[in-house]
């Protein structure tokens, strides 16, 4: 399992403490400058919780996130896509069966964090670079 942790401004959670809870595994570490948390959980697993300190650990306010745990394809389809970018911390709204705007503002976003051309299409770069940060 692979996601990126933002604050409300979109700004990475970069070096937080956090702790994951998947089923009866636990992990705790710091996010990575990009705020990603990266965790080999087990494959029957469905959802998992997320507890992060944004300032002072373990004394601190948390922020918390419920995560669902879902195969994701490639990004060949609206709905793949979006689910390759939400688990990199891009969110794109409810399921789409088109590319429609805010698919397109998630991959603008991604592609300026990445420093590809910003298009806000699914090209060939923006589909290779998401198959590499996110096999």
């Amino acid at each position: 399992m692979k996601l990126r942790l933002f604050d409300p401004n979109q700004k990475a959670y970069a070096g937080k403490p956090y702790s994951l809870i998947v089923g009866s595994s636990s992990f705790e570490g710091k996010t990575d400058g990009s705020g990603r948390v990266s965790a080999v959980v087990p494959k029957t697993a469905k959802t998992g919780r997320i507890q992060l300190w944004p300032d002072v650990y373990p004394t601190g306010p948390t922020v918390e996130w419920v995560i669902a745990l879902d195969t994701v394809g490639p990004a060949d389809t609206p709905r793949e896509l979006q689910k390759r970018l939400a688990n990199l911390g891009y969110p794109s709204g409810p399921p789409a069966d088109a590319i429609n705007e805010r698919i397109q503002e998630a991959l603008r976003a991604y592609q300026a964090a990445n420093q590809i051309a910003v298009t806000g299409d699914l090209d060939d770069d923006t589909r290779a670079l998401l198959h590499i940060i996110h096999p």
